[in-house]
């Protein structure tokens, strides 16, 4: 984990990922006995950290159920493919030729995204095209777009999990 942020920011950070990664499903319930014991934290901190990622779109909270990742609805994948396209749009109008780091980086997610549907690893297929997307991003050198495409990003992984 990361000392600079606080243990509520590295538990979301953490759970953020495995919702990108895939590890973490649409529907799925995110117990918070689980997760205090988990991260050997207090239930303030975990709610605190579930909080960010509703805040962040990326879970709510079902009445009696407790807290839950995700599901979109029709119009919200739409709005997300939406910020996706005009980052990206935008990205490539500002950014100059591609320095051998950052061709070298999407190439790389290419072959990736390529191996995976070889193998039939859906996962991974949309894992390493996400990764490519959030490249085209980073050209614009704005850790804020970045961020904020990071929650893009994740919440595209939940309609990519869905389909």
């Amino acid at each position: 984990m990361t000392p600079s942020l606080s243990l509520a920011d590295q538990i979301a950070m953490e759970l953020r990922t495995d919702i990108i990664g895939g590890r973490l499903l649409p529907g799925m319930p995110l117990i918070e006995k689980d997760l205090v014991n988990g991260y050997s934290a207090s239930r303030n901190t975990i709610r605190e950290a579930l909080h960010r990622l509703g805040q962040e779109g990326l879970t709510r909270y079902v009445r009696n159920k407790g807290v839950m990742v995700r599901r979109l609805e029709r119009a919200e994948v739409r709005d997300l493919f939406v910020a996706r396209r005009t980052l990206e749009l935008q990205a490539i109008a500002q950014s100059g030729p591609l320095t051998d780091a950052q061709s070298g980086r999407m190439q790389s997610a290419i072959e990736a995204t390529t191996l995976a549907r070889e193998r039939e690893d859906w996962r991974a297929v949309a894992t390493h095209s996400l990764v490519f997307h959030q490249q085209i991003v980073a050209l614009m050198a704005s850790p804020l777009f970045d961020g904020f495409f990071a929650q893009v990003i994740a919440q595209l992984r939940l309609v990519f999990c869905a389909a």
